[in-house]
């Protein structure tokens, strides 16, 4: 059954013209028909590739410091401590000398006290007292090549080196005078070796500690005071040692 466009009476198929209004019927256009939808083409999925990346560890590198470069000190610097140093050995061999009178002086009272004759000798009075100047000339004589130009510095460092071994050489042989005395030994040699000592400042260092252990209490200051006085002296005599060390570096 088709229909009138115009009226929408129904009419026949085959019929030209419609039976109510008269309007001229038109074959009927088809159904538009509608186009099978189409499915949507969608871009094929790709995963994505990945690129292997193995995980590296990162080598260890030790940190780089700076090597340590020792400051060389100046000739400068090693004159000043030398001076520095001499000057404090001049004060100990001062010192030494000081307390060496006085230690004599001492004794001498005690010995008159007591009604002993203590006889002038060489060796208790002049030659001691030389050997403490001889300590003392040495430090000074430092100083001075300090103050200027250290061209004998090296000497000096021998000379002092040489000091010092005749220090310890007096020490040792000052023992020996007094291992002689208390056997009773007094003859030629004991004489040399005790003239020889005494004109070692500082060659009494041990003998005074056993005659401040072994000796009465009446000659314990005397023999302290000789004690210090042979410290002192072997004191400076160590730190002249170091200053002429420090001359003989500029």
């Amino acid at each position: 059954m088709a229909f009138c466009p115009n009226c929408g009476a129904p009419h026949d198929p085959g019929d030209k013209f419609c039976n109510r209004c008269g309007n001229a019927l038109t074959a009927p256009s088809p159904a538009p028909q509608n186009p099978a939808p189409q499915q949507p083409q969608y871009a094929q999925y790709q995963a994505p590739q990945y690129q292997p990346n193995p995980y590296q560890q990162p080598q260890y590198q030790a940190p780089q410091y700076p090597q340590y470069q020792p400051v060389a000190k100046s000739p400068l610097a090693n004159r000043s401590a030398a001076k520095k140093i001499s000057i404090l050995a001049i004060f100990l061999s001062a010192a030494a000398l000081v307390v060496h009178f006085l230690a004599m002086f001492v004794l001498l009272g005690m010995y008159t006290n007591m009604g002993i004759d203590f006889r002038f000798a060489p060796m208790r009075y002049i030659w001691p007292i030389i050997a403490c100047l001889i300590c003392l000339v040495f430090p000074l004589l430092t100083t001075i090549a300090s103050s200027g130009k250290p061209q004998s510095g090296k000497n000096l460092y021998i000379v002092a080196l040489l000091f010092l071994a005749v220090q310890a050489i007096g020490i040792i042989l000052d023992l020996v005078v007094w291992f002689m005395s208390r056997d009773g030994n007094y003859g030629a040699l004991y004489t040399i070796l005790n003239n020889i000592t005494s004109l070692i400042a500082g060659s009494g260092l041990l003998t005074n500690v056993i005659y401040a252990v072994t000796s009465s209490s009446v000659f314990l200051l005397p023999n302290l005071l000789y004690l210090i006085s042979s410290l002192l002296f072997v004191a400076a005599g160590i730190l002249n040692l170091a200053a002429t060390f420090k001359l003989k570096k500029s």
